[in-house]
């Protein structure tokens, strides 16, 4: 009996052994590719513009022909890119619940699409990028396809966050941008007066990288204005507690005593 207890136990132990030797271990690629924010993506043109245009016209031709079948609503596709040295796509972590004939084809125009490189401290890494591609049918019919980076930063827009949970704020205020103001004689002169709305592009450490004027009144005002948003800092905007990339419109006002 004993002898019986024995055999059965160790055909048990080899039998678990067994089991034990089939299982998967996936690598933990997150420790191999460095997660770039969103400044080191913008800074180092990581989708250069060739790209950006490839991107949206692959995407665009792949959805042409595609349904989504809840209107209004829209139908994401969320990847993981890991990317190389070299700048070119080396896995790819793919979506669950899609259509996988759309899927196919999405992951097999972003093998070829061609990334810049990512440099830390002088030598080129291995990073990852989020990248969310949405498509939209609307009742009327019409649809809209667009890409989207990391943490919904919109590509088409630098990625720079349109809105954020916490916008940013001039440090000191309007006051701040209004103090470096000096009115133009020749606006002057001219008796010029009104609002310019000077589009503002801060980066996640409150600096305006990029400054540009959506709406002027002219004589010399709207470049005065351009030039005293770009000269302050900004408590830089939040998204999830974490300081982002975002665009706003500051309206900087001109009026005479």
């Amino acid at each position: 009996m004993k002898k019986l207890i024995l055999i059965s136990l160790t055909i048990f132990m080899l039998f678990s052994c067994e089991q034990k030797s089939k299982i998967e271990i996936i690598p933990n690629y997150n420790s191999e590719y460095i997660e770039v924010s969103d400044y080191a993506k913008f800074t180092q043109n990581l989708i250069p513009e060739e790209t950006k245009k490839q991107m949206a016209e692959e995407v665009k031709a792949i959805f042409s022909n595609v349904s989504n079948t809840k209107e209004s609503e829209p139908d994401l596709h969320l990847y993981q890119l890991f990317i190389d040295e070299n700048g070119e796509v080396a896995k790819i972590e793919v979506p669950v619940n899609v259509d996988n004939l759309v899927n196919e084809k999405l992951t097999s125009s972003i093998t070829n699409w061609k990334f810049g490189k990512y440099a830390l401290d002088g030598k080129a890494k291995k990073y990852r990028m989020n990248l969310t591609i949405m498509n939209v049918t609307y009742p009327d019919g019409k649809k809209f396809v667009n890409i989207i980076g990391n943490d919904g930063d919109l590509i088409d827009e630098k990625v720079f966050f349109i809105s954020a949970e916490q916008m940013p704020e001039p440090i000191g205020g309007m006051y701040a941008i209004q103090a470096g103001i000096k009115y133009p004689e020749i606006a002057k002169r001219a008796g010029i007066q009104g609002r310019v709305f000077v589009k503002a592009f801060i980066d996640s450490s409150g600096i305006v990288v990029k400054a540009e004027v959506i709406k002027g009144i002219g004589a010399g005002c709207d470049e005065t204005a351009m030039e005293a948003v770009k000269n302050v800092k900004f408590i830089p905007g939040k998204q999830r507690g974490k300081s982002v990339n975002t665009q706003v419109t500051v309206p900087i006002l001109f009026k005479l005593q």
